[in-house]
């Protein structure tokens, strides 16, 4: 009995992840539509992103968005190793619509100079903000 309890709890846990992560309450209404018992934590968090309390991540964090961010790094990477200045890497990024046309020379010199984190660990402090979240939701 125990042993369904805890696959019922992590098919929940990974649909609140999934919605926290995309927005998306699909896996959220498939659980619902399946029948997956709700245990008392799992119920309060549910109707904490029901009614809005619990709010999933902004654009700029969610997984496309730092997909996105990475192909621009990686870009330009690649065009500094080739010898491009800062100019012509600018240049190429608009042309290719990796960057807006309205951005400056200084966007890009933020963007190279930033400290990164590569996407295991961004994913990683992700995760740990979820889990945040969950406790902080559920704590009676």
């Amino acid at each position: 009995m125990s042993f369904l309890i805890d696959l019922d709890h992590a098919e929940w846990i990974h649909a609140f992840n999934r919605w926290y992560h995309s927005g998306n309450r699909e896996n959220i209404i498939n659980n619902l539509r399946k029948g997956v018992p709700l245990s008392p934590q799992n119920s309060r968090f549910l109707a904490a992103v029901l009614d809005g309390q619990a709010k999933p991540l902004t654009g700029k964090q969610t997984g496309l968005a730092l997909f996105t961010s990475n192909v621009i790094d990686n870009k330009i990477r690649a065009l500094q190793s080739r010898g491009f200045t800062r100019e012509a890497i600018l240049a190429d990024l608009k042309r290719t619509g990796l960057m807006k046309g309205h951005i400056a020379i200084t966007g890009l010199d933020k963007r190279t100079y930033r400290p990164k984190k590569n996407s295991v660990e961004q994913r990683a402090i992700l995760d740990k903000q979820f889990c945040a979240l969950y406790e902080k939701v559920t704590a009676i």
